[in-house]
């Protein structure tokens, strides 16, 4: 293995981590097909070492979709429990209530 392909090797096995690490900890059923995607895709590419530049730089691209997708997955997803409704006056963790300070009377 020369240089180049062991430099291309190292970015590409970077790629794929970094694929795998945004899809950690999302319990959808769309995440266990994207990961098989990114599997497949990186199978099939493999073996193609003039093209390796290109695939990179698509990968890459995808790896920013795929980061938009994942946090608004993550955004969706309830993050504790809701203190509107229990009676308190406000929130110590600062959350926003329902309604308009100025319609209150």
């Amino acid at each position: 293995m020369n240089l180049r392909d062991f430099m291309n090797r190292s970015r590409v096995l970077s790629l794929y981590r970094s694929y795998m690490r945004e899809l950690y900890g999302i319990d959808t059923r769309a995440v266990a097909e994207l990961k098989r995607t990114v599997r497949d895709t990186f199978k099939r590419h493999a073996s193609d070492r003039a093209g390796a530049r290109g695939h990179l730089a698509e990968g890459e691209r995808q790896l920013q979709f795929v980061k938009s997708y994942v946090s608004t997955a993550r955004a969706g997803s309830p993050q504790g429990e809701n203190w509107v409704g229990t009676g308190e006056a406000y929130d110590i963790r600062g959350r926003v209530g329902s309604g308009w300070a100025w319609e209150r009377k």
